[in-house]
């Protein structure tokens, strides 16, 4: 059963986050809207900025792909806030050596302090708009995208 809850995590105070099976004895799990409601929550409160989340689900996974106008953050800041969203939402590593996607242990514990899981498999951070979108159109004209 899918319900919305309001929790505190990392600092931020998210609300509305879409949820099923929270609170039926087992984790719940985090929608796509949810995760993707989180990733805009989190950046606005931590950056002051809007951005664009895409969320996409696929057979061994989900991808998490965030986009920030680049006329809002200053580029410097890209590795940094890359860095920030990875460790928040991202729940692991692929290790191309071993050809084994590698869990990170703290996601657990964050697991079980808010009751539903809520990492995505890939998070990537770009300045610049999704393909396809208005800002992304504006962004082309202005050579910024």
């Amino acid at each position: 059963m899918k319900t919305k809850i309001d929790f505190s995590l990392y600092g931020v105070q998210f609300k509305n986050i879409e949820v099923y099976g929270f609170g039926e004895g087992a984790t719940g799990q985090a929608t796509g809207r949810g995760i993707s409601a989180m990733a805009r929550q989190y950046v606005a409160a931590k950056y002051g900025v809007k951005c664009q989340v895409h969320y996409d689900s696929f057979s061994m996974g989900n991808s998490l792909s965030i986009y920030v106008d680049p006329r809002d953050l200053y580029t410097d800041y890209k590795q940094i806030i890359s860095e920030d969203l990875k460790a928040s939402f991202c729940y692991g590593s692929f290790d191309a050596m071993t050809d084994c996607y590698d869990l990170k242990e703290e996601g657990k514990d964050i697991e079980k302090m808010v009751g539903f899981f809520f990492k995505a498999k890939y998070v990537s951070f770009q300045f610049g708009a999704k393909y396809g979108t208005k800002l992304y159109e504006e962004l082309e004209a202005e050579g910024l995208n």
